[in-house]
């Protein structure tokens, strides 16, 4: 959840000696589209880059998968 992925954020501010409550912490979609974007790679890796294999994984179809990597600029 946001929660969770906000309090991350934090733990790493304070790990890399940043304020943690200093500035704007990212927004839902900027933390969902990094989500996305490192699923995706995971996924692609896991399944040695076979995309229907990869969506099937996913949950999602090979259309949509392709849209994604390319709004994501993933080759």
């Amino acid at each position: 959840t946001r929660e969770l992925l906000l309090a991350g954020a934090m733990r790493r501010r304070r790990r890399h000696g940043e304020d943690p409550d200093a500035g704007p912490l990212t927004t839902l979609k900027e933390v969902v589209r990094e989500a996305e974007k490192q699923a995706i790679r995971r996924v692609l890796k896991a399944t040695n880059g076979h995309r229907a294999n990869a969506a099937k994984t996913l949950g999602i179809s090979r259309k949509n998968l392709w849209e994604k990597m390319k709004e994501y600029e993933i080759d």
